[in-house]
């Protein structure tokens, strides 16, 4: 049987869950760590790397992201790669339930699955822009169609991922969704 973080992430679930567990922070130049990156010398010790922008901004505030996910495996295995990356993480089983929390909550970015039962994700999407909240949406979907695509980037989606995602593109697209947004600085 596969852990829900081979099924999120595919061949790389096991070290995903194994970071996770060890509340280790994987950071790439597209990561969030909560600190700057530390990058090896070549005799083993280690030196802070001069941090991006975004992650200068990162450090100073911490970032809020939604997911928004009808599986319950997704959503916890979501909820503790991101936490470990340094974000603040607010889960939502609906998309109906997450609506009822958007303006309160003000989340900077929302990773959204497009096929949940009750309320989709391309329901949400419209919902957002009919309340005018500017709020940038990740889609990540196990039904990667050329329609579904379509339809959620037109309808305002930053980025479209299918699952099983690579968690440093996952993070990526979360800060670039964000730093498009201007929700960092």
């Amino acid at each position: 049987m596969q852990t829900p973080y081979a099924r999120l992430f595919g061949q790389s679930g096991r070290v995903v869950q194994c970071l996770v567990r060890r509340q280790v922070v994987v950071c790439s130049a597209r990561s969030v760590p909560s600190r700057p990156d530390v990058l090896p010398r070549p005799k083993g010790q280690l030196s802070a790397a001069p941090p991006c922008p975004l992650v200068a901004a990162m450090a100073r505030r911490r970032l809020t992201i939604a997911v928004v996910d009808d599986e319950e495996d997704v959503r916890h295995a979501l909820h503790r790669l991101l936490r470990s990356a340094g974000f603040e993480v607010l889960a939502y089983a609906t998309g109906s339930e997450f609506l009822r929390h958007a303006r309160e909550s003000a989340p900077h970015c929302v990773v959204l699955d497009l096929h949940m039962a009750g309320m989709s994700g391309f329901d949400v999407q419209s919902q957002l822009r009919e309340w005018a909240l500017p709020l940038p949406v990740v889609v990540l979907t196990g039904n990667d169609t050329a329609e579904g695509r379509r339809r959620a980037l037109d309808s305002g989606a930053k980025a479209f991922l299918s699952k099983p995602v690579d968690d440093e593109a996952l993070i990526g697209a979360i800060l670039d969704a964000v730093g498009s947004n201007g929700a960092v600085g």
